[in-house]
């Protein structure tokens, strides 16, 4: 975003929910400001985003009626992992208007937003031409991608979450709030398939969390960019992958 002011990923989608619904081609626009290119990591980042405003209770995930936003039924929980797994399971990069999902901000959402809309303008044409980017393609590519390297660093026993921090940095991001997104996504996607479950280390050994898949992608993605030293959920989840 072309400003004097410096603002998040995070912020930026804040401040276009803030300003209208928001569905799944317009949280990928906001990835494309991470600087990557490649479709998988661009889908990735705009998950970890995703998980980030629902699992903090910033908004809400839901579908248009008769010109209001209407909140799907179910848990925060529920209803993120129900849009994590469509968008995970889309058959083509190429995500219309609508065809996930629509976001709305909650009060806390709202009041971030309108914070970061008061420190810039910017016209229609401005915001297109910020983040436009490359055209993408009919189909997925069956290249290798940064979860592929996940699962394959998994292979001889369970890793701190800390390991997909380290493999999303060699994507094609430019700053470190984008590497920490990138990462989150690319945890909520293996989630979403079943390839992977969250847990601790105790006593040498990992122990999964008990509830659900919902349950646990909520509970990582709380405190997942979290500012402060041991914080985070970085700093003591661990992960397995459900197959080897």
């Amino acid at each position: 975003m072309t400003s004097e002011h410096s603002t998040t990923l995070v912020e930026e989608l804040l401040s276009w929910v803030s300003d209208d619904w928001t569905d799944a081609p317009g949280v990928f626009s906001v990835a494309l400001r991470s600087g990557a290119r490649d479709p998988q990591e661009l889908r990735d980042l705009s998950l970890g985003l995703l998980v980030h405003v629902v699992a903090n209770d910033l908004a809400v995930l839901g579908e248009i009626r008769t010109g209001r936003h209407v909140p799907w039924p179910g848990t925060p929980a529920e209803t993120l992992l129900r849009a994590v797994q469509d968008w995970a399971r889309f058959p083509t990069p190429r995500v219309s208007i609508g065809d996930l999902f629509w976001l709305d901000t909650t009060p806390a959402g709202e009041a971030i937003g309108r914070s970061v809309r008061g420190r810039w303008q910017l016209t229609d044409e401005e915001d297109m031409a910020e983040t436009s980017g490359p055209p993408l393609p009919a189909a997925w590519s069956a290249a290798p991608t940064l979860r592929d390297k996940v699962i394959r660093r998994c292979a001889l026993g369970p890793l701190p979450v800390r390991a997909l921090v380290q493999v999303a940095a060699a994507g094609g991001v430019r700053t470190q709030e984008a590497v920490q997104v990138l990462a989150l996504g690319m945890l909520a996607h293996l989630v979403a398939q079943g390839s992977l479950v969250l847990g601790d280390q105790r006593d040498g050994r990992f122990v999964p969390w008990a509830g659900t898949p919902a349950e646990a992608l909520l509970r990582v993605g709380r405190s997942w960019l979290s500012p402060e030293e041991g914080t985070s959920t970085k700093d003591t989840t661990w992960f397995d992958v459900t197959s080897r």
